[in-house]
């Protein structure tokens, strides 16, 4: 009866040790998927705020021109 004990008690220890390896292995995916996802949105919202910039220097420099033509034709 002993070697039986012993045989079951090796295997519940192997099962934990294997339980825990995939338990790391899937927590280190999971964690890389996250770190990705947030990667990828700074990314966009990094770009929405560069084209926001760009737009809204686009803009300041058309009512420049703008202006300045009006002034222009005011003063003919």
């Amino acid at each position: 009866m002993k070697p039986f004990n012993k045989i079951i008690i090796l295997n519940i220890v192997f099962a934990l040790i294997v339980s825990i390896l995939i338990g790391a292995l899937i927590s280190k995916n999971y964690n890389n998927r996250i770190n990705q996802r947030f990667d990828t949105t700074k990314e966009i919202i990094n770009l929405k705020i560069d084209t926001f910039i760009s737009e809204s220097n686009s803009i300041s420099e058309s009512l420049t021109t703008i202006l300045s033509f009006k002034n222009l034709l005011i003063n003919f």
